[in-house]
């Protein structure tokens, strides 16, 4: 009896194994022999180039970060707004794209430095969901980033008023120790 179990399960799995075969055979993954599949996707010459891909919106992102840390800032400025604008940009990408912006407008070598521009932005970024924790710790970098630009613009400026308080306060004394003298001048005859 123990022999013959052992026969007709040897004789099962030859079995099991030759129907597997049989019915993986029939299946076929070539596209000639499905009359419905539809055919490959087309893109636009601009789709084909923007490749919708994460990977090709990090490494535009990462090139505008080189840019801008190179100093290049016209061409890195383009490729911010190319992603920002851009309405298949990832959420994340977005968010580091308008992040870079503040950066930008806050760069004191940027001919365009402007630090109300760098604080509408702020602000735009402030409006945009944040995903997670690294969102939100980059908008405080960035928001003290902002604060600290300020105090050192209005640092910048009493420093002016102060050196040009000084310049009319020394004007005053040369124009007063002028008139003394003329004064003792006129006394003296």
């Amino acid at each position: 009896m123990r022999r013959a179990f052992c026969r007709n399960r040897k004789s099962a799995a030859a079995f099991a194994a030759g129907l597997a075969i049989a019915s993986l055979s029939g299946c076929s993954t070539s596209p000639e022999e499905i009359p419905d599949a539809p055919p490959p996707p087309t893109y636009s010459e601009a789709e084909a180039s923007w490749q919708h891909t994460l990977a090709a919106q990090q490494q535009h992102l990462n090139t505008a970060l080189i840019e801008l840390s190179s100093r290049r800032f016209d061409i890195a400025k383009e490729h911010l707004t190319t992603l920002i604008e851009h309405s298949d940009t990832d959420a994340g990408i977005r968010y580091q794209a308008k992040a870079a912006l503040v950066l930008y407008y806050l760069d004191t070598n940027n001919p365009q430095h402007n630090i109300e521009r760098a604080t509408t932005e702020l602000d735009a970024l402030y409006r945009l969901p944040r995903g997670n924790s690294n969102e939100l710790l980059l908008f405080s970098a960035l928001q003290r980033a902002l604060e600290n630009a300020l105090h050192l613009s209005d640092e910048y400026n009493r420093r002016l008023n102060a050196e040009r308080q000084g310049r009319k306060l020394e004007q005053e004394a040369i124009a007063l120790q002028i008139a003394l003298e003329k004064l003792r001048k006129l006394s003296l005859q």
